[in-house]
């Protein structure tokens, strides 16, 4: 009995000093910018001098760039382009956005536009005479739009005429 019990200590023992001995360094994860892994980037070319200027998402996961000529509507598998053919007029479209209930807004110095399935309707043109440069457009809480100009902030309500508070 009293040999099993030594045989069993020199086991544990050195199992011991082998195991620590072999973990002689401790591990510190390093941490990488995942910006800088290329794996995470995708060049597009068909974007390549097109001018974009802004980008949005929808729920949907289509993505809406505005640019010089338009807008690209990415569905993940082709480019669809819409521009003065499909109703916007003042191009370039300066921002565009994708609301949670899947509308999509565009802003052009002729005013605002909506997306209608195959088509744009506007919403707000500007008067005549009068200089419109977009900056932001936005969705609030409650679901209504807001764009901000050098002209003042456009709101958008579902159901209601846009005002413009200058």
């Amino acid at each position: 009995m009293r040999a099993t019990v030594t045989i069993f200590i020199l086991i544990t023992s050195s199992w011991t000093f082998w195991s620590t001995g072999l973990a002689n360094t401790i591990f510190h994860p390093e941490a990488v910018n995942p910006l800088t892994e290329s794996w995470r980037w995708k060049h597009f070319p068909e974007l390549d001098g097109k001018g974009v200027r802004s980008i949005s998402e929808g729920p949907d996961q289509r993505i809406w760039l505005s640019f010089n000529q338009g807008v690209y509507e990415y569905d993940g598998y082709s480019w669809r382009l819409h521009d003065e053919n499909t109703g916007l007029i003042g191009l370039p479209v300066e921002q565009v956005l994708a609301t949670a209930n899947g509308q999509v807004y565009a802003t052009t110095s002729e005013g605002v536009f909506s997306y209608q399935g195959d088509h744009w309707e506007p919403l707000f043109l500007k008067p005549a005479g009068v200089t419109f440069q977009w900056f932001k457009i936005r969705e609030l809480k409650d679901g209504s739009v807001v764009a901000c100009s050098n002209q003042g902030a456009l709101i958008l309500r579902p159901y209601e005429k846009p005002a413009l508070i200058t």
